[in-house]
């Protein structure tokens, strides 16, 4: 096209480039990534903590902090106090343990300690020095700065146990970890030792185990053990020795006279004598166990020990079997426990199996045993109404949803049952324990700690150990 004069005119064509922008996107692009590597970077940057020590034990940069085992942090740096009296420890700790900071938490460095009454740390000697951490109350407040231990401390102690302070004029044979017994027993541990505030005595800290602590009263004495007893007399020299491990050992032993005094609470105080009393050795005095989770005034049941015996053919070979358990005998003369112990057994030759219990030994028929899914009830007995200490009818109840239980045999301490380690199957609780318990607990009484009523028995399914509930079908047939 040309203009009004003729004369041809340049035609003038604008093009984008399109690498332009294309640079802004990458820019854009760049910003983002970098945002982005930044808000994860502050995500998993640690908490920073710092812990003061008065020798930094070849400890440095780098080395791992660990809580149960695993890696919760890193040291950044280890520097000389401002006063040149002390190491500032710099650590890391993983955001995902920041919890692990807080008010009451205890920082040590763990280093190898080989002593006859501890061996720890052993795995520092080829994996290197590293710190550790046990951390405070759970609902304490955020902290970051400490003062850290030069020892390790004694580890977690378990809820329930009982603390008591033990006196003596002397050091003798108390050390971190010399066992506390009862009867040869150990029944708890020594958690420290150290001069009183007067210097005039020593002060051990011991720890009672949750299951003994009722064996503790105000009256109770302690005195030194060395597992070494010798006596002169007409005869001669006599020398008893316990097991090598108390000889090497020794330990703080107790005993709780007749009659026992009132139970006692934590920082109770006790003087450590050299040598025992006679009648303190010769005391028997009657401790239930485990009383003191239940409501004031109510006693455990007393179950009885049975074994179930049968013939049985197996590939053309008669063999004798038995089955072992406990049992509780009700107030009206009936038996109440696990089915595999108290109905006739199906594999049984000639449909016989045998009930042996308090020295009689029984038949065990279908018309006396009335079977209740996985548990069932022998009706009564002659021989059952002599025994003493038959458990009320008025406390036996069916229960609604898992709780707070004890499993109770003649035997033993009875075992805590935490109701967050109970899950609900229809007519059973599943267990989840992290060691399993042994059939020696076979029917063993559930006793709900809540009002001290039984609420099921411990049976077992192909070894794992099960609590099956008390059916209403019991109650109704009182």
């Amino acid at each position: 096209m040309g203009d009004p004069d003729g004369i041809p005119q340049a035609k003038i064509e604008t093009r984008r480039r399109p690498y332009a922008s294309r640079i802004w996107l990458l820019t854009v692009a760049c910003l983002i990534l970098a945002s982005a590597l930044f808000l994860y970077a502050s995500r998993i940057k640690g908490i920073p903590v710092t812990v003061q020590f008065l020798d930094g034990h070849g400890v440095s940069a780098g080395d791992r902090l660990k809580y149960r085992g695993i890696d919760v942090g890193e040291v950044v740096s280890v520097e000389l106090g401002a006063d040149l009296q002390q190491v500032a420890v710099r650590i890391d700790v993983d955001k995902a343990a920041r919890g692990l900071a807080r008010e009451g938490s205890q920082f040590w460095i763990e280093r190898p300690v080989v002593q006859l009454t501890e061996v720890r740390g052993l795995e520092t000697l080829l994996g290197g020095t590293h710190m550790a951490v046990l951390p405070g109350p759970p609902d304490a407040k955020p902290l970051r700065e400490f003062t850290g231990l030069e020892i390790a401390p004694t580890g977690d102690l378990p809820e329930g146990g009982l603390e008591i302070v033990l006196e003596a004029p002397h050091i003798g044979g108390l050390g971190r970890s010399v066992p506390i017994k009862y009867r040869g027993m150990k029944i708890g541990h020594v958690v420290s030792v150290g001069l009183a505030s007067d210097a005039a005595t020593v002060e051990a800290r011991g720890f009672i185990q949750p299951g003994y602590r009722h064996l503790i009263r105000t009256n109770s004495q302690f005195w030194n053990h060395s597992g070494l007893d010798f006596s002169l007399g007409i005869t001669g020299l006599k020398v008893e020795a316990e097991s090598l491990a108390s000889i090497a050992f020794g330990g703080v032993e107790m005993a709780t006279p007749n009659p026992p005094g009132e139970n006692v609470n934590a920082g109770q105080r006790f003087t450590i004598h050299e040598k025992p009393h006679e009648e303190w050795l010769s005391a028997q005095p009657s401790l239930s166990g485990a009383t003191h989770l239940l409501p004031a005034g109510l006693t455990l049941p007393v179950p009885v020990r049975v074994a179930v015996q049968w013939q049985q053919r197996t590939f053309g070979i008669k063999r004798n079997r038995q089955r072992l358990g406990w049992v509780l005998p009700l107030q009206d003369g009936r038996l109440l426990g696990p089915a595999d112990l108290l109905a006739p057994v199906a594999e049984a030759m000639d449909g016989q199996s045998h009930l042996e219990m308090a020295g009689s030994r029984v038949l065990l028929t279908a018309d006396r045993s009335q079977t209740l899914d996985r548990l069932a009830v022998y009706l009564a007995l002659p021989e059952l109404r002599s025994l003493p200490d038959s458990w009320p009818l008025d406390r036996i109840r069916a229960p609604d949803s898992p709780e707070d239980c004890l499993v109770v045999t003649e035997s033993g301490e009875p075992i805590v049952l935490s109701a967050a380690r109970l899950a609900a199957d229809e007519n059973d609780w599943q267990i989840n324990l992290a060691t399993p318990i042994d059939s020696g607990y076979r029917g063993g009484s559930i006793i709900a700690v809540s009002d001290g009523s039984l609420v099921g028995f411990l049976v077992f399914d192909e070894g794992r150990a099960l609590v099956a509930t008390v059916p209403d079908s019991v109650l109704s047939s009182q």
